[in-house]
């Protein structure tokens, strides 16, 4: 990959620009990079030819956004409101963050559309095991499934219950 990145470099496709002062990579996350002081905290997270960017101080966005701009070409498309399939909604609470269409097509490829709620009874400290029941044909909708049980606490209490 060294030798593709110096080509890129040699015909001036590209050019390699440091990070602005006092932004340092994480250790967690190679695209998210900080700026902590003694009074503000930014926070880039760069995807691609995406790039985010939040702070507390809204005049230090201004100014990184000026830095951006003088390196590279970019178009400012203003507040988040969808990133990677999140929509963001901003409110004087916080910022809320959902993934409707993700949901409803988790729904959609288990039939589970236009399913309805059901109440039933169910032996209180059930387990289960794997000597009785059939496998399901399908792990990987099953853990999707799951996965939208954890974003929606009323249904994390219950499934918790049931345990």
């Amino acid at each position: 990959m060294s030798a593709e990145i110096h080509a890129l470099h040699d015909n001036s496709t590209w050019t390699l620009e440091p990070l602005p002062p006092g932004f340092y990579r994480s250790q967690a996350d190679n695209s998210l990079f900080t700026r902590v002081t003694h009074t503000s905290i930014t926070l880039i997270l760069a995807y691609v030819d995406d790039i985010l960017v939040t702070e507390n101080d809204i005049s230090q966005v201004k100014v990184f956004k000026r830095i951006l701009f003088t390196h590279f070409k970019t178009k400012d498309l203003g507040s988040l409101k969808c990133f990677l399939g999140l929509k963001v909604a901003h409110s004087h609470k916080g910022i809320f963050l959902n993934q409707p269409k993700y949901a409803i097509d988790i729904f959609s490829d288990s039939d589970q559309l236009g399913a309805r709620t059901a109440s039933f009874l169910v032996k209180q400290h059930l387990k289960l095991n794997n000597q009785y029941g059939i496998l399901l044909p399908n792990p990987c909708l099953y853990r999707r499934l799951i996965y939208l049980t954890i974003t929606q606490p009323n249904i994390v209490y219950v499934v918790s219950i049931l345990n």
